[in-house]
């Protein structure tokens, strides 16, 4: 018997049959599964433009403890077109059994920071800015929530001098619904360095 089960306790033991990580399979089976429910369900102006951020277990407690909880998976959508993130929650059997939506911004996956600094570097602003030395320092989650909002991505461009902390010059804030910049606060200029 492997070491790590040797003193688990049987209800450890029995919870580890729906534990085990996700198999490729399972996690494409969620993601189809959800994203013809979101196909289902999606409004707006016709912009069905939407990204699946992930698929990952859901283990919920159960209110008998004897029982095993279902194996599920919950699988999260943003819809850039109906200003909306949902989660959908997948079976084992790939039927989706629950929907919401959901209040907070889900973090940002690493293709919408790209596609967001696409669209802010071809501004002529940020495009200055980047000219005279400024580069990407990172990303921010803008002020706000709800239930209904655009995917707001903030970007922060900085210079780094040899021997010196990072110089702010600009907050960016990339609409990623509208494909267009929100903001534009030009730091170093207020700080008037």
């Amino acid at each position: 018997m492997p070491a790590s089960t040797r003193w688990m306790s049987p209800e450890s033991k029995r919870i580890k049959t729906i534990a085990r990580p996700l198999t490729k399979a399972e996690e494409r089976r969620a993601i189809t599964a959800a994203v013809t429910a979101f196909g289902r369900t999606a409004r707006g102006d016709g912009n069905r433009r939407f990204r699946v951020l992930w698929a990952e277990l859901r283990v919920d407690k159960r209110a008998r403890p004897k029982l095993l909880p279902p194996r599920r998976i919950a699988v999260v959508i943003v819809d850039y077109g109906g200003l909306r993130s949902l989660e959908f929650l997948v079976d084992n059997g790939g039927r989706v059994v629950g929907e919401r939506t959901l209040s907070l911004s889900p973090p940002f996956a690493a293709d919408e920071v790209k596609e967001a600094r696409a669209i802010a570097e071809r501004d002529p602003r940020v495009a200055r800015l980047i000219q005279t030395g400024a580069s990407f320092d990172g990303v921010f989650t803008p002020g706000g929530q709800g239930e209904r909002r655009p995917r707001l991505v903030g970007l922060r461009y900085a210079v780094s001098k040899r021997g010196r902390a990072f110089d702010l010059r600009a907050a960016v804030v990339v609409d990623l619904s509208a494909q267009a910049i929100a903001s534009f606060e030009d730091v170093h200029a207020q700080s008037g360095s």
